[in-house]
């Protein structure tokens, strides 16, 4: 199992932010996907740390 490629690893103070930074990194990682082997992972760490990645463990169906 391969471990996923972090695209952005961030923190936030608001909502406005939140929904920034988050469009943008997806975004990033869609461009960094490689089309029918990797899905987008974003987790929250907790209320302010939110991580996206592109890993191939995400069903992209």
């Amino acid at each position: 199992m391969k471990s996923p490629e972090i695209v952005t690893d961030f923190r936030v103070r608001d909502k406005q932010t939140l929904d920034e930074q988050i469009n943008a990194a997806v975004e990033a990682a869609i461009q960094s996907a490689i089309p029918g082997l990797h899905g987008v992972l974003m987790t929250r760490h907790d209320a302010t740390r939110y991580t996206v990645a592109v890993t191939t463990e995400v069903p992209l169906e």
